[in-house]
C-alpha cells in the first residue's frame, strides 16, 4: 500500500516539477507588472491546493516505506526515497518559499531567474524519489 502511495506522490511532483522548470515559472516574465501582484496571489493558493497534499502522502509514504524495507536494495532505494523526499520539501520550504515571499511584494526579473534556477535541484530530488520508489516497488513484487 505504501509503496502505490510513494509511486503517486513523488509522481505527482515529478511531474509538477518538470512543469514548472520548463514551462511556468518561465512564463513568470511574461506576466504584465500591472497583474503581477493577483498573478502571483492566484498562483501560490492555487498551487497549494495541489502541492501540499501531494507531499504529505510523499513524505509520509517514504517514512512508511522505511518501516520495512526488506532487504539488501531495497533497505538503500528506502533510504533514497526518504532522503530525497527530506531535500525537495526542505529545499521548497527552505529556498523557493523565501522567493515566492520576494516575488509576492513585487515583480524581479533577478528572483524570477534565481527561483527557476534553484528549482532544479529539488526537480532532480523529487525525480530521483520516483525512481527509487518505483524500483523498491518492482524489487519487493
Amino acid at each position: 500500500m505504501w509503496e502505490a502511495g510513494a509511486i503517486a506522490g513523488s509522481g505527482v511532483m515529478c511531474a509538477i516539477g518538470w512543469y514548472v522548470q520548463l514551462v511556468h515559472y518561465p512564463t513568470f516574465h511574461l506576466i504584465p507588472a500591472d497583474r503581477w501582484h493577483k498573478f502571483h496571489r492566484d498562483h501560490a493558493s492555487r498551487t497549494g491546493i495541489i502541492v501540499l497534499p501531494a507531499m504529505a502522502l510523499e513524505l509520509i509514504s517514504a517514512a512508511m516505506l522505511m518501516s520495512n524495507p526488506g532487504k539488501g536494495l531495497a533497505v538503500a532505494l528506502s533510504w533514497v526515497a526518504l532522503s530525497s523526499a527530506l531535500f525537495a520539501i526542505g529545499w521548497t520550504f527552505g529556498v523557493s518559499s523565501l522567493l515566492h515571499q520576494t516575488l509576492s511584494k513585487g515583480y524581479d526579473e533577478k528572483t524570477v531567474q534565481k527561483l527557476i534556477v534553484t528549482n532544479l535541484p529539488r526537480t532532480i530530488a523529487w525525480t530521483v524519489h520516483l525512481i527509487a520508489a518505483v524500483a523498491f516497488t518492482s524489487l519487493r513484487g
